[in-house]
């Protein structure tokens, strides 16, 4: 029973997804929909407008560990408007992939964009509380790097409170290192994803 349920929530998102599509398409504005797939019946798959709620919830739950006091430019309603990391960055630049469970529960999500000179960045990694420890935020994160080498990617940024014991291990544990700190004490850290590839330590974070 619980298995047709979820399957009939699936089809109904599908086609929510599609028709928005088509209304977005025949209205003259071309929809991105980053990378992933309509038909993707897998755990992780394309946003859709009904996720919302569950987005921002899970990011105010995690509002501390996830944004810097002084990030003033990033709205969680922009960034679901527009698919862009803050109002700093184009529509359309920022892939946002939902983490479903078999009874299509929102368990959780990542975001993540280009930037120049070949590097990427994931902006926001977030499982529910009730959803750690099943391996979900390690999945998530496999996605994005995944998108991004895809992408032509050679670096990827990512910043985590430095309290955040448990992100920062993962993070470490995927080849990420330290390159800068900040006062409020988020740590940057990035990893590369080319072969004989260098980085230089960033004299500041990018806004986040």
């Amino acid at each position: 029973m619980v298995a047709m349920h979820a399957l009939r929530s699936w089809k109904l998102r599908t086609w929510a997804c599609i028709a928005m599509g088509v209304l977005a398409l025949t209205g003259g504005v071309a929809l991105w929909w980053h990378g992933t797939s309509w038909f993707s019946k897998g755990p992780i798959g394309v946003y859709c407008p009904e996720d919302r709620g569950a987005v921002m919830k899970l990011l105010k739950d995690d509002w501390y560990w996830l944004v810097s006091e002084g990030a003033i430019d990033f709205s969680p309603d922009y960034m679901l408007d527009h698919h862009a990391a803050t109002y700093h960055y184009a529509d359309n630049t920022l892939s946002i992939a939902m983490y479903r469970t078999p009874e299509d529960k929102v368990a959780g999500f990542v975001t993540y964009h280009p930037l120049e000179g070949h590097r990427g960045r994931i902006q926001f990694l977030v499982v529910a509380k009730e959803f750690r420890k099943k391996g979900y935020a390690r999945n998530l994160m496999q996605y994005a790097i995944n998108h991004l080498k895809k992408q032509g990617m050679c670096f990827i940024e990512i910043a985590v409170r430095s309290s955040n014991t448990p992100a920062f291990n993962l993070y470490k544990n995927f080849g990420f290192k330290e390159i800068w700190s900040t006062p409020d004490g988020f740590l940057g850290m990035s990893k590369s994803l080319c072969s004989g590839a260098q980085q230089n330590a960033s004299p500041a974070p990018v806004d986040f």
